[in-house]
Formats: C-alpha cells, sequence, structure tokens
C-alpha cells in the first residue's frame, strides 16, 4: 500500500496538500507531522513512497536525519527556494520533487502525480533560482586542487601538513586557501569548511 507523509509546520498547508493528493488518488494513506523531528520520533512505517517536506522549516541536520532513516522515500520538497536555500538540499540524493510556495494548485497536483509515476518534477517558479544556483555551488566553482585543499581543511590539516600531504609548497597551499575564501565569499577557515560541509563536499 503506497502511503506518503506530509511534514510541516502549518496545519492549513497540510490540508491543502492532503486535498490535492485525494483529489488524483485516493488509495494514498496519507499521514502528516509538523516537523522532521515529530515525523522521526513518531511510529511511522519504515516503507514510505512520498515524504513531502517544507525545507524552510527545516534545517540540513534534520533532512539528513529523515533522508538516512528513508532511504529508499522518494522526497518532494517545498521552498521558497531562493539561492541561499540551495544547500540544504542539493546532496540530497532521493529528491524527486521542487515546489515554490508561490505555485498555483494545479502544479502541486502535477508534481505529486508526476512524482507518483516515477519522474523529477521542477516547478517553472523556481528552476531559474535552482539553476543559478547550480552554477555558484563550491564544487562547480573550485578547480580540482582547491577542492583537494578544502577536504584536507575539513580534517583539521594547518597549511605546512596539506602541503606534505599534496606534496606542493606551503606557499601554493596558501594561495590556494586564498582563491578558497575568495571564491566562497568567506572570511577564514572554519566558514570555508562549514559551507563545504553544508554542500555536502566533504
Amino acid at each position: 500500500m503506497r502511503s506518503i507523509y506530509i511534514v510541516c509546520l502549518q496545519a492549513l498547508v497540510r490540508r491543502a496538500f492532503k486535498i490535492i493528493i485525494d483529489e488524483f488518488d485516493k488509495e494514498y494513506v496519507i499521514g502528516e507531522h509538523g516537523n522532521c523531528t515529530d515525523f522521526l520520533c513518531g511510529n511511522v512505517s519504515s516503507e514510505i513512497s512520498i515524504i513531502l517536506i517544507d525545507l524552510d522549516e527545516e534545517n540540513p541536520s534534520s533532512l539528513k536525519r529523515l533522508h538516512d532513516r528513508h532511504p529508499e522515500s522518494k522526497l518532494i520538497l517545498y521552498s521558497a527556494f531562493d539561492k541561499n536555500s540551495f544547500h540544504k538540499y542539493q546532496s540530497l540524493i532521493n529528491v524527486r520533487g521542487y515546489l515554490s510556495k508561490y505555485t498555483a494548485f494545479d502544479t502541486a497536483r502535477l508534481c505529486i502525480e508526476s512524482v507518483t509515476e516515477g519522474y523529477t518534477f521542477i516547478d517553472p517558479a523556481i528552476s531559474e533560482n535552482m539553476l543559478s544556483s547550480l552554477k555558484n555551488r563550491p564544487d562547480s566553482m573550485l578547480s580540482k586542487r582547491e577542492m583537494s585543499v578544502i577536504q584536507l581543511m575539513s580534517k583539521g590539516m594547518r597549511n605546512k601538513e596539506i602541503a606534505n600531504a599534496l606534496y606542493i609548497t606551503e606557499r601554493t597551499v596558501k594561495f590556494h586557501v586564498s582563491q578558497i575564501f575568495k571564491k566562497l565569499g568567506v572570511k577564514n577557515r572554519t566558514e570555508a569548511v562549514h559551507m563545504a560541509m553544508a554542500d555536502g563536499i566533504v
């Protein structure tokens, strides 16, 4: 039996999605929770077809725990989808649907129908933002060597240790680190590593 869970703080939004789902497929078992923590703590079956999540009410760690607990479930993310929120979901492998909070009723229904049938659906209202964000991902901006440097930085290695590990000079490491800061728009190593971790690079 197919099931879909709606994880959203707003009861009115949960109700709207339940109406949409019931209209096109009355065979779905529909569950709901206010947030990922309640969902993970609740008595929820491990076999869930689709999980629809209000991304703006969650954080990356909650999403990762949910994904780890239900790796086979297809995810539909519902969000304002500004460019700064992209890192919250780009590393999750089972995201199959992206819905804008400004979407039309029919678009939401089409998204759920498409994911049910095994397709990936991107709301036209957010596709431009997503493409722009993809171009600005750290792993698309950084060179192969810079990627190696930031991965070693995430392990707490200092410049001399990185130089020894990569068989390059310490001066070259300093150059790569400065380029990483510039490209990511950060001021220090901690910020750089935090961004890389948020984007699933390290």
